[in-house]
Order: C-alpha cells, then structure tokens, then sequence
C-alpha cells in the first residue's frame, strides 16, 4: 500500500490580500458596564470632542463610526481600536512557515452611550470592548478628548434588593445560576456564600430554591439566564444568554449566530446595527433602573489632605456634595475660622458642580440661608472666593445673592458689604458693568454708585475696570457705536481729573491723568519704548505697551449755518468720513476720508438743517459707525438778575480757595506723618471742619457748606476725602 503522499502546494495558497479579521457581526460575547461622573453634562462640549477623536494614523484608539440622535441629553459612538494583526502563512518552495503582520487593522470596538442623569451630570455605559480595550485605555480616552478625568469616574453596581426583586419575578424558571448570600436557614449557618448552578433550567419548583426565595434575608449576588430578543434586523427570533454579576455591575450577554434580513456591508454599518441589537437585548432584560443609589455623608468624607490644597482630588467631595442633603448640611456648619481642609475642598467641588442646573438653584438657596443668618459670614466667604480661582462660581452666586439682598440687611453692615462687592466686581465681574455719561452713574451687579461714594484708590480700580468692559464691547460691536463711545470718553475725562501721579493708578490711567497720550506718530517717540511708523502702528503699541486702547469720541454741532465735527476723545479717528442722512457716501455734502485727531475738528457740509450725521472710521483694524446727534447753538439772552451770575463767581473764588488751603493742609499732614513713622509713633489725624476752613479762608461757614455741598469739581471731593484719610495723605502728590 502506497503511503499517502503530503503536498503542501495542494493545501496551502498564496495570500493575494489581507485575511479578513473577525467581524463586528462575529461577536458572541459582550459585556455592558455603566459609569457615574461627577462632570456636568455639555452637549456642545462632547460633541466637539468626539469631532476631534475621529480615527488617524495618530489617533490610534478613536471614533469609528457615530450614530445621529436627536436630543441634546444623549450621545452615541463606537470607538475602534487600531492595532497591528499578526498573520500566519507558508512558503511551500522552501518548505517553512512565514508570519506577517498588517498595520492599522481595527482589532476591537467598543459602543459608548454618553446621557444626562437626574442630576444634570455626565453618565455612560460603555458595550464590548473585548480584552484589547480595557477601563485604563477607556479612561484615557475620555480625558484626553473629554475632559473627564479619572478621578470622576466610578463603575456602578448593582442594587441587590433591586436585582433579587429581578430575578426571582422575571428569571425564576429560567435560571442557570444563582448566587446568593446571608441565607438565614439552619443548614446554611456556617456558609457566607451558596451557589445553585445546573446545564438546564433550575427547576423552580426545587425546594431548596423556594427556601430562598421565600428567605427575606437573603441577597442575590448574581445570576445566569436567557430571553428571547426580537428586532427588526434579524429573520428570527434569538435565545440569547445574559449573566447579571452584582457586586461588579456588569451584565455580559453571549449571542449565537445570528441571521439578518439585509447583513450590512460597510463596517461601519455593522457597528450601528449589531450595537443596536445589543441595545434592544440590554434593555429587554434591565427592563427598570437596577443600579444603586446610596448617597454618601459628609462625615465619611477623609479631610486628612495633606498640606497643599492643591494636590487634593475632589472626587470624593464631589461624589457626597451631588447629594442635596450633604450640601445643606455642609452650609449649615460653615466655618471659615476652621482649618482649609474643612471648607475648601469642599467649596471646590461645589463650584465644579455649579454649572448643574439643580445643583445651581440650590446652592442659591443655601446661600440665602447663610446671609440672611449671618451676612457677615456670607461676605468672608465672598472674600475667600475672591481669592481662589477655582471657587468662582460659587463666588458668583454669593455676589448676586449679597447684591440682590443689600438694602435689607442691617445698615452698620451695608459699608462692609459694599465694598467687598465692589471690590468682586472689579476683579471678577464683566457683563453686569456700566456708566451714565449724564449722571457719573456706575452701575455693576445691579448696585450703583457715584464717584463720591467710593475712595480714590477704589475710583481708580473702577475706572480702569470700566476701561477694560467698554473697550471689548466696542471691540464685538455691530452697528452704531455713538453710546459706547460716549462712556468710554467719560472715564478719560474722569481720569483727567484725578490727582497726578497716585501710586494706585495704573500707567495707562497715568498717562491719560498726565496728558502724556501720544496723539500723532511724532509723539510716540515721548513714551513709546519704539518708533512707531503710522497711526495704526500707535494704537497697537500704546495697547501693548500700557493696555490704554486709543478710541476717538465725537461731537457735532452747527453754527452759522456749518456743521462742526469735533474729536474729543484720547485717539485718533482713522479714515474719518462723516454725512448727513439720506445723502451716500461719496456724494457732495460728504468729507473725503481722513484722519481726525483729538481735539482737532473739521467742517462737514449739509443742505437744510439736519438732526444727525453719520459717521465712520476705522480703529484696530475693523470698520465703525455711528448716528451722531448734532447741537444747534442758540441764542441765550442776558441774564435779568446780575445777581446770580455774582454769586456764583463768589463761590467759584470760595472753591479755589478751599482747594489751595487743602493743598496746604495736606502736604503739612503728609510731613507731620513722615515725622512720626520716623519716630515710630502713631500719628492720629485731625479732623477738617468746615468752619477751620471758614475762618482759613476767611469767609462765612455757610459760604463753605454751600460751596462743598453743591459743587461738582472733582478735584474738591477728591481733596476732602484725601485730608480724612492717612493712606491718602501719605500717597498725595501734586
């Protein structure tokens, strides 16, 4: 007998193509996991950061294919797993194995639901992902594209009263498995676990069985089963098989082999169908929410920190302070006397749940809670957020709450809490600031001020704040700018007037006080650190340099029939061109485009006598316009009674002379207090009354009291509140 002869050239051929890896469709096993954040859910925000984590060459574990929801609470993508494919096959000539490999194959997937819970936070489940595709590799994935740390993320679990209700009312004639514990029965006294586990169904009627489940005691840890899936995509109906383990919160479900009325071609395709099946076989079994709820305490919460607040994860914060009854808790004991590691964190993570909806609304209310118990307290928290970048959300509602309740609380206190709002608006608030041009009338967080109310120092701070808000709304602006404009010309003319050279000034308010301003190129080279070539070159280097944006301000008048446009602001207009309504640009009662600087003016022509003039320029680069009303001059007769006009020279004389005994009364008090901390003594500073400077001035008391209180010169105010104040004095300089 002939032995039978092996040709391997008859059995194994070449490879013309890549082998086809196994499919999505080929899957069998896939396990479910759900996963709690304590991140506010963004829409917007997820999805930019699944546009960005598409699959590349780069990108080796990254969005494969994306299913179109509607809603703005859900999210659904299959990421893919890029690896190398290790392939085996024979070189028959020289009889010997040969491997290959091929690059960039999709070696795994895994189907990721991102929802809103209850809460407003972030929570996911994540279906599949094979061995390849693990929790660290998940994880990694979700902050480097998501922003959601590691830290923030915790598997869920299962309710076991919930899953015990689950199996023995929906599986209890169809179980495989079941693993309990704490039965209470005689001959389970010395056993902490059991196991009932069969090739068949459990027969339900087993006595051992009903003991259990008749047993209130016990505690179904996990169990194995099967259902029946219908969908759609498939010819049939599947028996599918699920494992429910507990305590790991996991649920793996094992498909056969499945037949499908139209199998899917494109990869893609079978990601979105196959995940969708699994999503139909999930939610036919976990037909309830079977996941725990236990929220936990702040006494279980470990203040043992450390030294550094910030080295602290706040996960843990952040997990307990989800719950409301935490929170009330936690504002109730508020003490900001105790050591960091009692408030802090907590205020931290806090303020990272602010952007939550429900959590927003009640910290609101606690808030009010605490002011209206101790609004004094309510301020020093205000202070401390103030002072640490990551509690300003929360700072942001104590303002508003502190704003919003000023007037009712107890007057020796409204000082205080003025000005610490003041001061948080300064630093931290930019949408609620504005100013009446009109009136001198500061507004911010709904609260309002006249330049008399606040000290000079604070003054300077709103100035530039309002500096700062005026100039980046000119910036985004879209139509007439005349108002902006306007606003922004009041706080130059303010800062003109303030006395020269105060330490707290800025060097752009320095500069405006100073009259130091370059308004042309040939002025540039008096502060400029470099030459400048043109006037848009100016703008740009005065705005590096010093932060003071050079914007031109307008005013438009007709006397004897001519139309006078006149640049009162501190920049120039560059490529002016003004005209009247109804009349285009271009046309003959229009000005050729030119540069305008301040305090310069030019003459617009116009027919008839319009109320308006349109004008344009350009600053920074972008295009401007506005509707500017025109003053006509009018004749004003002579006064009847000379009186009056004599009477307010006589007080014009009072002002200045109350303003050089100032002066004079000053400078001693700054060296009467420069001799003292010489000597290192305290110097108490005397009071100014009104009738001192009476008898200084030599004029009458009520003389004085009439000047002071109906005079609107600055520079007087600014003067008496300098002479009460050893701060002031010591910074005084003229």
């Amino acid at each position: 007998m002939t032995p039978t002869q092996y040709e391997p050239k008859d059995h194994i051929q070449h490879l013309a193509i890549a082998p086809r890896a196994e499919g999505i469709l080929d899957q069998r096993e896939i396990t479910i996991h759900s996963y709690q954040t304590t991140v506010p859910f963004d829409c917007e925000a997820l999805n930019a950061g699944l546009e960005r984590a598409w699959l590349t060459p780069v990108i080796r574990f990254g969005v494969f294919a994306r299913t179109p929801l509607t809603g703005v609470d859900l999210l659904h993508v299959v990421l893919g797993l890029q690896d190398e494919l290790a392939v085996r096959a024979y070189d028959y000539d020289a009889r010997r194995p040969l491997w290959f490999t091929w690059q960039d194959v999709i070696v795994d997937t895994v189907s990721i639901h991102y929802l809103c819970d209850e809460n407003g936070l972030l929570r996911f489940k994540a279906t599949g992902g094979g061995r390849r595709i693990t929790d660290d590799r998940l994880h990694d994935f979700n902050s480097a594209f998501l922003k959601i740390p590691k830290e923030a993320v915790k598997k869920r679990e299962f309710d076991l009263s919930k899953l015990r209700k689950l199996c023995f009312d929906r599986f209890v004639d169809r179980l495989y498995m079941l693993r309990f514990a704490d039965p209470s029965g005689e001959e389970y006294r010395s056993i902490d676990h059991a196991l009932f586990q069969s090739r068949q169904y459990i027969d339900p009627q087993a006595e051992r069985l009903k003991e259990i489940q008749a047993d209130p005691e016990v505690r179904i840890e996990s169990f194995d089963s099967d259902i029946e899936v219908r969908a759609e995509e498939l010819n049939a109906p599947e028996q599918v098989r699920f494992f429910i383990r507990g305590l790991s919160g996991s649920l793996r479900l094992r498909f056969p082999k499945m037949s499908y009325k139209n199998e899917p071609k494109t990869v893609e395709e079978q990601a979105r169908v196959f995940y969708r099946l699994v999503d139909v076989t999930e939610n036919s079994i976990l037909d309830a929410d079977y996941y725990t709820h236990l929220p936990r305490s702040l006494d279980e919460l470990d203040v043992e920190l450390g030294l550094f607040p910030d080295n602290v994860d706040l996960a843990q914060f952040r997990e307990v302070l989800l719950n409301a009854t935490a929170r009330q808790q936690f504002f109730q004991g508020l003490d900001l006397g105790e050591p960091w590691n009692t408030w802090q964190p907590h205020l931290r993570a806090i303020d990272e749940l602010l952007p939550t909806a429900s959590v927003t609304e009640h910290v609101k209310t606690l808030v009010n809670g605490v002011t209206s118990r101790d609004p004094l307290l309510a301020t020093r928290l205000l202070a401390k957020c103030q002072q640490d970048a990551r509690m300003h959300r929360v700072g942001d509602c104590v303002s508003r709450v502190l704003a919003s309740r000023l007037q009712s609380l107890p007057a020796e206190m409204r000082p205080h809490i003025e000005e610490a709002l003041l001061s948080w608006a300064v630093d931290r608030d930019g949408d609620s600031w504005d100013v009446d041009p009109d009136t001198g009338e500061i507004t911010a967080l709904g609260l309002r001020w006249q330049m008399t109310d606040v000290s000079l120092d604070a003054l300077s701070a709103v100035l530039w704040k309002l500096v700062g808000v005026l100039h980046a709304r000119l910036g985004s602006a879209d139509g007439d700018t005349h108002s902006l404009l306007t606003r922004f010309n009041w706080c130059m003319t303010v800062a003109k007037g303030l006395p020269l050279n105060p330490s707290s000034l800025s060097p752009a308010l320095q500069l405006v006080t100073n009259r130091l301003v370059p308004h042309s190129v040939a002025d540039a080279a008096k502060v400029l650190k470099e030459q400048v070539a043109d006037l848009p070159a100016l703008d740009d280097a005065v705005l590096n340099q010093f932060g003071l944006p050079l914007w031109p301000c307008f005013l438009a008048s007709s006397d004897k029939g001519k139309i006078k446009l006149a640049n009162i602001g501190i920049g120039v207009a560059i490529g002016l061109r003004a005209t009247t309504p109804g009349t285009l640009f271009g046309d003959d009662d229009t000005t050729d485009a030119h540069d305008l600087h301040p305090d310069e003016s030019t003459v617009v022509l116009a027919s008839g006598k319009p109320t308006t003039l349109s004008v344009r320029f350009s600053k920074c680069g972008e295009n401007y316009s506005l509707e500017l009303p025109i003053s006509y001059a009018k004749r004003i007769p002579t006064p009847p009674v000379k009186k009056q006009l004599k009477k307010r020279t006589q007080r014009d004389a009072t002002i200045g002379a109350l303003k050089r005994e100032l002066h004079e009364r000053i400078l001693s008090l700054k060296s009467a207090i420069r001799q003292a901390d010489d000597a290192d003594r305290t110097f108490d500073l005397p009071r100014v009354t009104q009738k001192e400077l009476a008898a200084a001035i030599k004029v009458s008391e009520s003389s004085v009291s009439r000047a002071i209180g109906e005079s609107k010169d600055m520079e007087l105010k600014i003067m008496l509140q300098t002479a009460e104040n050893s701060d002031m004095v010591r910074k005084y300089s003229r």
